[in-house]
């Protein structure tokens, strides 16, 4: 399968001819198994780029490369190397039926999106205006369920919080830690002990120990006997227990660097009283009217990364400063009214934060939609900042899917992009 982690594109292998509008010569696949010419996956026009293949044959291409894939192949079992000759067979015939005349497509890809203007025209990359003016962005799985977890463990601290904001204060540095030295430890085998204390040493009382396990529990790591280890449960898997890892020690972070500021000594504790008295929503799908991956890292600029929990990610819209938008869908047969939502400023460039838009709800998967909240003229003063609104109770209602349609940017006139780092959907505890 074509994958580009810096386009942050899959199974598109004909963005570089279409898109790109490079002139392809050779495209070589390699893995553990083989070595293969793929070159016919990655066009439409083959006759064309046969003529450009003046390296070698193509009788010495196919030696060459049947020659390494047997090398590679040298210790397969007889019954794997039979598997392998009929997905071979099966993978020679599918790139000869992708040249038939009748299964040629063509799609509207973009230009690399990746890299400055200057450079990627020098390269020839920038493809078609009209291309890229037509393309749509993939909807997007969104896998965030991880991110309510964190938060609803995070909002059960709160009761520490209401007499004695110092104990919960050092009960956030000490789950931090536990979390760094986890995080230190191979994700396969994610485990961390905690010394010879209890728990409820390291955090100083038992309430807030009891807590903390919560915590873990949300990362998806399990706790006997002072050690933490990533077998939970059978639905526990590494990848996830990464993300969740680093969701819970970012907003730890964010917290704690509210909690050190004095004239800010009370925002933390809101924030935590509100995880404790609101669900965040958690979706499947995410799609956006554009956006760009910056390639760096996890993915960022697509629309799945404003839904991460991550301010260290965002959702960058490359022609939205004066009009995009972001939909974020839940999970089948799953409807619910939302009550506030979050949108959190990103990490540079004040001038492409939204000032206006419309948040519209949908209960019939995004066929139809209904005004649910209106702003104008917001100001984020700094960087990742976290602003919250509230949906009027006469505009509450079941939904499906949810719409931000973001109108115009904080100075449209001097550059055209929009960009958030998390956006977060919450309803109100039962």
């Amino acid at each position: 399968m074509h994958l580009d982690p810096c386009e942050a594109v899959f199974d598109k292998p004909l963005l570089y001819e279409q898109g790109w509008e490079k002139k392809l010569t050779y495209v070589i696949g390699l893995s553990r198994d083989g070595v293969f010419d793929v070159t016919k996956r990655y066009t439409r026009d083959w006759e064309n780029v046969r003529l450009r293949r003046t390296l070698a044959s193509e009788e010495s291409v196919a030696v060459v490369t049947n020659k390494l894939t047997r090398r590679l192949r040298s210790t397969f079992s007889q019954a794997l190397l039979r598997r392998l000759t009929l997905r071979d067979a099966d993978e020679a015939s599918e790139l000869c039926k992708l040249q038939r005349p009748d299964e040629m497509t063509s799609e509207a890809l973009p230009g690399r999106q990746t890299g400055s203007t200057e450079w990627r025209r020098a390269r020839g990359e920038l493809g078609s205006s009209s291309a890229s003016l037509h393309v749509q962005c993939p909807k997007r799985q969104c896998v965030d369920h991880h991110v309510s977890e964190v938060f609803l463990a995070l909002g059960k601290l709160c009761s520490l919080g209401k007499d004695k904001p110092s104990i919960l204060g050092e009960t956030l540095q000490a789950v931090l830690g536990i979390l760094h030295r986890v995080k230190k430890v191979p994700y396969r085998s994610r485990q961390a002990m905690l010394q010879s204390v209890s728990l409820a040493e390291s955090v100083g009382n038992r309430q807030g120990a009891s807590n903390v396990q919560q915590i873990i529990q949300a990362i998806g790591l399990s706790m006997a006997e002072g050690l933490i280890s990533q077998h939970r449960s059978t639905d526990s898997d590494p990848i996830d227990i990464a993300l969740a890892l680093t969701v819970a020690i970012e907003n730890l972070e964010s917290l704690l660097a509210s909690a050190n500021k004095n004239d800010q000594s009370a925002s933390w504790l809101e924030q935590l009283a509100f995880y404790s008295e609101n669900e965040r929503l958690h979706g499947s799908w995410a799609e956006a009217s554009g956006e760009k991956a910056d390639g760096v890292g996890v993915p960022s600029g697509i629309a799945t990364a404003a839904f991460d929990g991550l301010c260290s990610t965002k959702w960058l819209e490359p022609n939205g400063s004066k009009g995009c938008w972001l939909t974020y869908f839940l999970p089948d047969k799953i409807t619910s009214p939302v009550h506030f939502y979050e949108l959190m400023s990103a990490n540079d460039c004040p001038e492409r934060d939204p000032r206006d838009w419309v948040l519209e709800g949908s209960s019939d998967g995004g066929w139809t939609w209904n005004k649910l909240d209106y702003r104008q003229s917001q100001f984020f003063s700094k960087r990742f900042e976290r602003k919250r609104y509230e949906v009027s109770v006469d505009k509450e209602r079941l939904c499906n899917a949810f719409r931000l349609r973001f109108l115009e940017t904080r100075d449209s006139s001097s550059q055209p992009r929009l960009q958030l780092s998390c956006v977060n959907f919450y309803r109100k505890k039962e």
